[in-house]
């Protein structure tokens, strides 16, 4: 008896989700758009109509979830097949437009990179052009030959007022003037294709025609190249130095080439391999405090003619006084150094103490291995034996002209030709005098009466020759 309720209660269970199925199948029904007549002809399995028959064939419960499926199944097998009866599969039929209708539609716009193809004996001869650019000799002919139209003043590059000239920088000085150019190189491909527009009116010769118009491509080819240029070191100097000499070649398609990110990986392994052959220094270690730091300066203070008994100012206090304290040697320069003074104020405190203690300090081998510590651990700034390119000075206040009413740029700009003019130190320089200047026939002459660095006993006072030329 336990068994047969175990197995009514099985049945009730299959009973309610066939019924809860059959509502879903309902609402699924509804939502495609099924009409109530559709769903009147739905012929449900007799299992649904009749609850005798489940009754009577009561499944195993093993066997209940398989016939679950197969209801469920069944029913959506029948839904499908009375949706397509009546609902017949139709595929319209597309009118075309005529003309018209196409026409106040509008075109495609299919974006095309590529145009038709030049002639190829043009194409031979622009492309040198835009790879490395025109020579210097053609460029400069072709810019004299087509000067800007008589009747067209507004092809003329426009210069800088003077005014703005003393109140901007250098570098924006020099961008000005780059762009001055190219705009003087468009005036002549402008020059260049008015020419031809001008043959073409006067039913002038082709040849001529021809020419007008290729020396214009030629500038224009020309101005391309040298926007690309300016593309790659505007972008040189933002990516990373060691890479820099990677970022040259031709370009393509791409500013530096299609082949860069291969170009990279050498190169980095060209310097990985570098630095695996660099054979590694070791670093040696530093001195410990033993007196034997750093070196000399070049330097010393000048203190001849001077009372030692007063000293003047507040470092030579503190030197006579640690003198008096101290009778160590190199104790009070070892104070110095640590408090961050250059090796020139070091070897100044030393000719000071020569001064105070006496001259056997400078001879003194402790002494000397102290200072040499101290040059080594703290070198001077290094000196080099070359002169330097004055043109480039001379080129740069060329760009600036003289403005009467500006007296702060006058003055500038003459003490700078006077610097360059005499050789002389600053010191000298700001020691010259009005009344000490003697203009004669062939040249100013200046004295200067004021104690220099330089000056001495027995030494002469500088004199400052300006021949006319």
């Amino acid at each position: 008896m336990k068994r047969k309720r175990d197995k009514d209660r099985s049945d009730d269970k299959i009973k309610k989700k066939i019924r809860k199925l059959m509502k879903k199948v309902k609402k699924l029904s509804k939502q495609q758009g099924l009409t109530s007549e559709s769903d009147s002809e739905v012929s449900w399995p007799e299992e649904m109509e009749n609850d005798s028959l489940i009754e009577r064939e009561k499944p195993e419960e093993s066997e209940s979830p398989q016939s679950e499926l197969q209801i469920l199944g069944n029913l959506n097998s029948q839904a499908s097949t009375s949706e397509s009866g009546n609902q017949p599969d139709k595929v319209p039929e597309v009118q075309d437009l005529d003309a018209e209708a196409l026409a106040v539609l509008g075109e495609i716009n299919i974006e095309q990179e590529k145009g038709p193809p030049l002639h190829p004996e043009i194409a031979n001869r622009w492309t040198p052009i835009l790879s490395k650019g025109l020579k210097k000799e053609d460029k400069r002919e072709l810019m004299q030959k087509y000067m800007p139209f008589e009747n067209v003043p507004r092809l003329i590059a426009p210069t800088l007022n003077p005014e703005c000239i003393s109140a901007i920088s250098a570098s924006m000085l020099k961008r000005d003037t780059i762009i001055k150019e190219k705009q003087k190189q468009i005036a002549a491909v402008l020059t260049a294709i008015g020419s031809g527009l001008e043959s073409i009116l006067k039913n002038g010769d082709k040849i001529e025609i021809i020419r007008n118009i290729n020396d214009a491509s030629k500038l224009l080819c020309d101005y391309f190249q040298s926007e690309t240029n300016n593309r790659k070191i505007l972008i040189t100097n933002a990516v990373n130095h060691n890479l820099k000499e990677t970022l040259k070649g031709d370009s393509d398609m791409f500013l530096f080439g299609t082949n860069l990110a291969e170009r990279i990986k050498n190169a980095k392994i060209i310097q990985r391999s570098g630095k695996d052959l660099k054979e590694k220094q070791e670093r040696l270690k530093g001195p410990t405090k033993t007196l034997n730091w750093r070196g000399p300066p070049q330097l010393s203070t000048r203190l001849g003619g001077k009372r030692v008994t007063k000293p003047k100012n507040k470092q030579q206090q503190q030197q006579r006084n640690h003198c008096l304290l101290d009778d160590i040697r190199g104790s009070y320069t070892t104070v110095k150094f640590d408090e961050g003074m250059s090796y020139g104020s070091l070897n100044s405190i030393r000719s000071a103490l020569s001064l105070l203690i006496g001259s056997h300090i400078g001879i003194n081998d402790q002494i000397k291995r102290l200072f040499k510590g101290f040059y080594r651990l703290r070198p001077n700034n290094p000196k080099y034996q070359f002169t330097w390119n004055v043109s480039e000075v001379f080129n740069y206040l060329e760009l600036h002209q003289m403005d009467t009413k500006d007296v702060k740029f006058q003055t500038k700009k003459t003490a700078m030709l006077f610097a360059l003019a005499t050789g002389q130190r600053a010191q000298t320089l700001a020691s010259v005098e009005i009344d000490k200047i003697k203009i004669e026939n062939d040249k100013i002459c200046i004295t200067i009466s004021k104690l220099l660095k330089t000056s001495g006993p027995y030494r002469q006072q500088p004199l400052l020759v300006l021949p006319f030329f």
